[in-house]
């Protein structure tokens, strides 16, 4: 059965109603356009975290939304060199040189970010990711990083 304009629009508000706040915020920061694959610096990837950060949560606290800003996180997602583990730093506001530092200072790759919408409508949060490569490797990293963020590890 081939569905009209009309009857697919209709099937898009059901679905988006059924979700809460925190899940069409999470879809509004993943999906679309997929990123430009490139390496990033530990600088970069901090200004990029910084960004997405305030992003959040400009649209958490837009009337439509009405979350509390506070109620999101960014995380900067990394591997180390000898490719051992992925790891998460959190983003702090006005700690962003000492997180640079850190990542400097360890020698690791830039995988992406991570983020964390809490969502008081169904209880938990919503877990995000934004890559800076994709490759097979990358993206299970990322994956493995949120599904540890989604059960609160």
């Amino acid at each position: 059965m081939v569905l009209t304009e009309e009857q697919r629009k209709e099937k898009r508000r059901e679905g988006m109603a059924a979700k809460s706040k925190a899940e069409r915020i999470g879809m509004m920061f993943t999906s679309g356009r997929p990123p430009v694959e490139e390496l990033r610096t530990p600088t970069e990837a901090v200004k990029a975290a910084s960004v997405l950060l305030f992003g959040l949560q400009g649209t958490m606290t837009d009337p439509k939304f009405g979350l509390d800003a506070k109620d999101c996180q960014v995380h900067v997602c990394f591997v180390d060199t000898a490719f051992t583990g992925a790891f998460t730093m959190p983003l702090v506001p006005d700690k962003e040189a000492e997180l640079i530092q850190y990542l400097e200072k360890h020698q690791v790759l830039m995988l992406g970010l991570l983020f964390t919408v809490k969502d008081l409508e169904k209880g938990g949060d919503v877990v995000g990711v934004r890559p800076f490569l994709v490759t097979p490797r990358t993206m299970s990293w990322l994956s493995d990083l949120k599904e540890r963020a989604a059960l609160g590890h």
